[in-house]
């Protein structure tokens, strides 16, 4: 985590959890690098981005935080557990994280739960290619038909 003092954000629930739904897909329940089994989570300027990766796919979208101080936090979350407990809540109300290295604590109402979090230096980051990169377009039904016609691969 960037910061050493104690933070905290708020984010709207059922934002966070589709954000979450959108990275968890390519969390592996049995990782061979324990870092792969987590979120990165790095807020600046109200906006926090949500990144999973497996070292061959990167996945990151983006969240609008709630934040004060306009503090900066870069920290690891284990992604399973985060996500089941964004789930789980209630969507009326905001969700609130705060920071305490090496802790963030999850809560609504009267509710909390404590993850611990890894720092980001050993997460993988996958960087984007060049200009070089080639750019293919095709229509929807054409990548349909050529999926269904590999799936078996």
């Amino acid at each position: 985590m960037t910061t050493e003092s104690a933070c905290q954000i708020s984010m709207d629930r059922q934002a966070l959890s589709m954000a979450l739904k959108t990275v968890i897909g390519i969390i592996e329940p049995s990782q061979v690098n324990p870092i792969l089994g987590f979120i990165k989570l790095t807020l600046a300027d109200g906006k926090a981005t949500l990144t999973t990766t497996d070292n061959e796919l990167q996945i990151s979208t983006n969240v609008s935080a709630f934040d004060g101080n306009n503090s900066k936090i870069d920290v690891a979350i284990p992604g399973k557990k985060f996500y089941e407990i964004c789930r789980q809540l209630p969507s009326d109300e905001p969700i609130s994280l705060s920071f305490k290295h090496p802790w963030v604590t999850i809560s609504q109402n009267k509710v909390s739960f404590q993850l611990q979090t890894l720092d980001t230096q050993e997460f993988p980051d996958i960087l984007p290619m060049d200009d070089a990169t080639l750019k293919l377009e095709l229509e929807e039904s054409q990548l349909k038909n050529m999926i269904h016609k590999t799936q078996f691969s």
